[in-house]
Order: C-alpha cells, then structure tokens, then sequence
C-alpha cells in the first residue's frame, strides 16, 4: 500500500480531504499531522501526550486526541510506513491507533525514504530540520506528488524524471495552493529546465 496506492487514489486525494500522520510518538510523545483539502495544505501541527507515561497509557490518550480532534469524515489517511522489525512497540501501536480512531475511506503508508526523496528535491527538508508536524506536511505533498504518477526515486536521475517533476510543480503548484509554501516558490515557480538539472545534481 505505497506509490501505487497513491497513483490508484489520485482523484481522492486531489478532490477529497487527506489527513496525513506522522506517528512518531514512541519517540517523543507527539505525532505530527497535516490535512490537505483538495490538495490544499489547510491545517497541520502536532498531537503531544505525556512522553513519561507508560506505552499503554500514551496510546489511550493518543486515542482520545485523535477521536476528539479529527472527527470529520477523511477521504484518504495517510501514514507514514514502519519500516524492519525492530520499531519500538508503542511506534507499532501507534500505527493501529491511527488507523482505529480515524473515519477514512481509503488509506495507504509511505516509507520513509519513498517521501523523503521528494522532500529534498522540492524543497530544503533535511534530516537536520525536520520535525513531526514537518515531516507530516512533506509527507502529504509527497503523497500528492505520486499520485500524479511521478516515478519512483530512481527515475529522478533521468532527463524525463526531473522535467517531470518540474511539470506537476509548476502545473498544479498555483491549483493547490503551493505558492504559499515559501521554499516552493522560490525554487519552482519559475524554474527552468536548466534549473530542473541543477537542483536535482545537489540533492543526493
């Protein structure tokens, strides 16, 4: 449930309302969330609960919060993937928590590295300054990103892969409001193919 889920729900998640969660709270006691209103980035921030309780009781306030605060119908809910075997429990937990306290009609999880490979290239995401609620909002635009067919990282080191992704930046960056993203716009809006090259030879 990864790239190809977002391609298959594209019309979801361009039409419809796309919460998006970053669940790390068996890191620091918060989750980050962002949600998208027709691709439109509309409210985003962070779900804290007491980091010293014990994993039960974390999980059973995240709950609460979740139930109390996204209590709207959500077209697509989107997560961030677990990826190998060693996530600490409560990280575990808190995937199924997300998933049994939101109204959704679809979801789907991303990996890490699948939405972090746009991040870097659309804008100044690194490992340095991100955050949960951050890390939620790239997650989401990511996730608009494939949904429009954009190839996986690999295809990035191509001449179509990079005019690609420039083409859906500059198509539907005015349409869903991503001028309003600062580091967007300044590299974006009025990039050329020339530009297109250079910004993808920096991000590694």
């Amino acid at each position: 449930m990864t790239i190809r889920t977002a391609r298959r729900l594209g019309h979801h998640i361009h039409k419809g309302l796309m919460l998006v969660i970053d669940p790390s709270t068996g890191a620091t006691g918060s989750a980050g969330f962002a949600v998208f209103d027709k691709g439109h980035l509309i409210d985003s921030g962070d779900i804290a609960v007491n980091r010293t309780d014990k994993t039960h009781k974390r999980l059973r306030e995240m709950s609460l919060l979740v139930n109390d605060y996204f209590d709207k119908e959500y077209t697509v809910l989107v997560l961030e993937q677990l990826e190998g075997g060693y996530a600490p429990k409560s990280l575990k937990g808190s995937i199924y928590v997300f998933q049994a306290s939101v109204d959704a009609k679809h979801y789907f999880e991303l990996v890490p590295k699948t939405w972090q490979a746009i991040a870097r290239v659309m804008s100044d995401w690194t490992e340095a300054n991100k955050s949960d609620e951050y890390d939620a909002i790239w997650l989401g635009i990511s996730s608009i990103m494939y949904s429009f067919g954009w190839p996986e990282s690999a295809k990035t080191r191509t001449k179509a892969g990079k005019l690609k992704m420039m083409e859906i930046i500059q198509e539907y960056g005015p349409e869903f409001g991503w001028w309003g993203i600062p580091e967007i716009q300044a590299k974006w809006e009025d990039a050329t193919e020339e530009d297109a090259y250079n910004l993808f030879k920096e991000k590694k």
